[in-house]
């Protein structure tokens, strides 16, 4: 199973604890794509970001 990065965007929510990873499914015709929202960063450097991820 390869996991690939198709897109990163930035999200506002701050519902989540820092490196609280959540995982939403949705279904394609042809994959499946996994979001997962990344909260806070240790550092504080990375912002909330929103990571699309497609299985192939």
């Amino acid at each position: 199973m390869r996991i690939k990065v198709i897109s990163i965007s930035n999200v506002s929510d701050n519902s989540h604890k820092p490196i609280d990873f959540i995982l939403m499914d949705y279904k394609n015709r042809k994959s499946t794509i996994l979001y997962f929202i990344i909260s806070k960063n240790i550092n504080n450097i990375i912002k909330q970001l929103s990571v699309r991820l497609s299985i192939l």
